[in-house]
């Protein structure tokens, strides 16, 4: 029993090693994301995944068309699979290009969703450790108390509202060691681990790279400030020191871009043509939240920021209750150094001024307004505030204690009045739960300040209180609620329907759409080509030209394929639809089963030879069918494809003032009917059967129309609606909610038209002969000089070999891909080189041999320098 008690006792007053506190911060972060999942039932603790808004339509479904890529050594530049075609490179470097998801590849596909889950939890386990070695590094202690600050650090409020983006969590995990760089610069002339460390941050995500960059140059000029020595004679040599680690400091981030420059050169050249890239500077704030708003927003539990449409939108600050009260101890503490009071205060003001001035907020986020998803550099607001905490907690006995309690007084009657007033950022519960915590914390301090008790329970109180405090807070707001069983439902289904399109046509490129889509990257999750993407590397043009054409899309960075018209499908390449086929007269039923497959039977290719008018193609038109039909008439010199179709009668079925509903009734053409409308002031449309709505307000006219519908779909992103109906009149209803023109269209197809300029186009198609996702060859024999037209984006990394000439490319209406060709028989190669990526591989090699011979041969060299001298 002795020998048991004094091994208790040895453990207890052992001096741990940094890799033991890491270690044990290892496993204690790991309990907690374990405890979340298991309370949340993901998994694989549950049925349930962490797929939540963009992870669900982009970031899952991009990761499971790279986990596809990998194991079937596709080609990782450039794929047909979203939007039409788009540089693999451009979504790998934005979203999946974490040296984490290497974790996903040794799970097996139909396990991705549990990979995912492996991968966020990792991440936040492993940012607290990051953050403990970066600690104890800093301030050369091994002590119990630096756990805490790592625990509420890796599971703060930007955790919780973010950790679905996974692609951004990793900016936690690498800061504090990029942080511990910079100090080695400044502190031993080491420049190494900075480089390294930011290197792989620039990989892992270069969006949360450049933030971290901005932090780093004015951490190094903060963190030099603190070693200037002010006193006569030795300002100079102060001076000097800063100049001399300032050249060292811009060389190891330079080396530390030229490392990976092999990617950010290539990416470089090709994000000028995304939405993210521009934008105008905003001259006003333009989120919703007061000063009072974000200082409440430091209290543990707050309702994470996620939207901003959200009632606060004040930004992801909170790293508990702990860090707010030392935040204000350090402030009010006369003992801190002025040095370092100012220097903290300046890196902390920074962003609190980023928070509330919009341009240097829009600076922050890539000069760019984010199109929702605010303030999300917030993380390294957290991580200022913990360095803070943690130098105010090791300076807190230098604090007058009555000045102490007053602090605790004053946040405990804050609290009280929050839940008083029932503050909408945080519920009564986290109100209370900040009470209890903040008065533990104040009653061990105490018994500390007075030395009745060993510190070493004090760190352990701390450590448990840091561990409630995280699993509430993150547990408070962890909205968890797709299943996974869901997410798989359909695969098999759909792979098989896919498998059995590719057994049964010979063409080597095709592309194929869907009705009933699980997400907006369905082309990537199941691996098929398509048109439908939702990417922030999308081309911004392509966006743009979707919406003018009568596709669903926000004009930005998405566009969703709806089946609109013949001419459509001819212009993009879709030779199948997996789903409800509306139109019969030019689609050919194979398959009949749950999700029916149709055959476009006049599909004409990737490319074919065009008129070369076409260059006056106008994509600015409001109207699609104007759109349509002046491409199929400048292309083949065929007009009136599409043609309109005036209503007979219309009549007012309800009004009440500004607002009402108006039933027009068409003569039924017998063929495919088309309808589009852009107005806002249109609420809503019912045509066969189904109510088309804009908002909600169709609610108000539930009494005279809903007898009228027995579906719903959201018409907010404005389409071409094609309908068929059995009727000899066609009855439309329009409910507005203002009487102006309510510009509704409506249209059906000459066919005779269309045929004929579907022939033109077959006589001068480009025929394929080898097909991979770079290099494309062909043949084409055209009836005279033309433009090759493609279905392709264009992209300056596409080049064009007619007769094994190169030939000039250019961006048909600024979007496609397109070349002149003379008349007659040609062998055609079109091939993707990505723009800079030689350039990159030398600077690459460069850097990194530079780095090795330094590694390596450092010592050597410096022996041999002193040696001549």
């Amino acid at each position: 029993m002795k020998k048991t008690i004094d091994k208790i006792k040895n453990l207890w007053n052992k001096k741990l090693k940094i890799g033991e506190l890491c270690l044990f911060t290892f496993i204690i972060a790991l309990t907690i994301i374990c405890i979340i999942y298991v309370l949340n039932e993901v998994t694989p603790f549950g049925n349930k995944s962490l797929l939540q808004v963009d992870f669900f339509h982009q970031y899952g479904p991009m990761l499971g068309e790279l986990y596809d890529r990998v194991h079937n050594f596709s080609s990782l530049i450039y794929s047909f699979n979203m939007g039409l075609g788009l540089p693999l490179f451009r979504n790998f470097l934005n979203y999946m290009s974490s040296p984490f998801n290497i974790i996903m590849l040794f799970f097996k596909r139909n396990d991705l969703l549990t990979s995912y889950s492996v991968i966020i939890g990792l991440k936040a386990v492993v940012s607290s450790v990051s953050m403990v070695y970066y600690l104890g590094k800093k301030y050369k202690t091994t002590e119990l108390y630096l756990i805490p600050f790592g625990l509420i650090y890796a599971f703060s409020a930007y955790f919780s509202a973010y950790y679905w983006n996974l692609m951004w969590i990793d900016g936690m995990v690498y800061l504090p060691l990029i942080t511990l760089g910079i100090e080695r610069i400044i502190d031993d002339g080491k420049w190494k681990t900075y480089t390294i460390w930011l290197a792989i941050m620039m990989l892992a995500n270069y969006y949360i790279g450049y933030m971290i960059c901005i932090f780093a140059c004015l951490y190094f000029i903060v963190y030099s400030f603190n070693k200037f020595v002010f006193k006569k004679g030795e300002f100079v040599k102060s001076l000097k020191t800063f100049v001399r680690d300032g050249v060292k400091f811009a060389d190891a981030s330079l080396l530390a871009a030229g490392i990976i420059a092999v990617v950010l050169i290539p990416l470089y050249f090709s994000i000028s043509s995304i939405s993210a890239t521009g934008g105008e500077i905003p001259t006003s704030q333009y989120y919703l939240f007061t000063v009072s708003d974000f200082l409440k927003y430091h209290f543990s539990g707050v309702m994470p920021t996620v939207f901003a449409s959200g009632d606060i939108t004040a930004p992801n600050v909170s790293c508990g209750i702990l860090a707010f009260f030392l935040l204000i101890a350090f402030i009010v503490n006369v003992e801190v150094p002025v040095k370092e009071k100012i220097g903290y205060i300046i890196l902390l003001g920074f962003f609190i001024v980023a928070f509330f001035f919009a341009p240097l907020d829009y600076i922050l986020q890539g000069f760019h307004v984010p199109n929702d998803l605010p303030y999300r550099y917030s993380f390294i607001y957290s991580f200022i505030l913990i360095l803070i905490s943690v130098y105010s907690f090791r300076n807190i006995k230098t604090l007058n204690y009555r000045m102490t309690m007053l602090i605790y007084i004053i946040l405990s009657v804050v609290l009280m009045v929050l839940a008083s007033e029932e503050y909408i950022g945080i519920s009564e519960n986290m109100i209370y739960t900040n009470m209890i915590i903040l008065g533990i914390y104040f009653v061990f301090y105490s018994i500390a300040y007075a030395n009745k008790v060993d510190l070493k329970i004090v760190y352990v109180v701390m450590i448990v209180l840091s561990i409630g405090d995280v699993l509430l807070s993150v547990n408070e707001h962890f909205d968890v609620s797709q299943i996974v069983d869901s997410f798989y439902a359909d695969y098999d289904n759909v792979r098989n329907k896919l498998d059995y399109i590719n057994d049964n046509d010979s063409e080597l490129f095709y592309r194929i759409e869907r009705e009933n889509r699980l997400t907006l990257n369905d082309t990537s999750w199941y691996n098929y080509y398509g048109m439908t993407s939702f990417s922030s590397m999308n081309y911004e043009n392509m966006a743009i030209l979707e919406h003018n054409l009568g596709m669903a899309g926000n004009v930005i960075n998405s566009y969703i394929y709806n089946q609109s018209t013949p001419i459509y499908d001819t212009m993009f390449d879709i030779k199948y639809f997996i789903g409800n086929s509306r139109d019969n007269k030019r689609y050919t039923l194979l398959l009949n089963s749950f999700d029916d497959i149709y055959k476009y039977d006049y599909n004409v290719g990737l490319g074919y030879g065009v008129n070369k008018n076409i260059d006056n193609w106008n994509r600015e038109y409001t109207d699609p069918f104007k759109m349509q039909n002046e491409y199929m008439e400048l292309a083949t010199g065929v007009d009136n494809v599409l043609v309109p179709i005036s209503y007979t009668n219309s009549e007012t079925v309800y009004k009440n003032g500004n607002q009402g509903v108006v039933k027009y009734i068409y003569n039924n053409p017998g063929d495919n009917l088309y309808f589009y409308s852009d107005n806002y002031n249109v609420d809503f449309i019912i045509l066969n059967g189904c109510l088309y709505y804009n908002n909600s307000n169709y609610l108000y006219y539930d009494d005279t129309i809903s007898e009228l519908y027995y579906q719903l779909e959201d018409y907010g992103e404005k389409h071409i609606i094609n309908f068929i109906s059995d009727q000899n009149q066609v009855v439309i209803y329009v409910g507005y909610s203002y009487d102006d023109n309510r510009d509704i269209k409506l249209y059906t197809i000459n066919h005779y038209n269309f045929d004929k300029a579907i022939q033109k186009l077959r006589s001068n198609k480009l025929n394929i002969t080898k097909f991979k996702e770079t290099r494309i060859e062909g043949n084409i024999n055209l009836s005279d000089d033309m433009v090759v037209y493609t279905s392709i984006p264009y992209d300056s990394g596409w080049h064009v070999l007619v007769d094994g000439e190169s030939v000039k490319t250019r961006a048909l209406s600024k979007s496609l891909l397109a070349f002149d060709a003379s008349s007659g028989e040609h062998d055609v190669v079109i091939y993707y080189r990505v723009k800079g990526l030689t350039i990159g591989i030398i600077v690459s090699i460069l850097s990194i041999s530079l780095l090795m011979i330094d590694t390596f041969f450092h010592d050597k060299i410096k022996e041999k320098l002193r040696s001549k001298v």
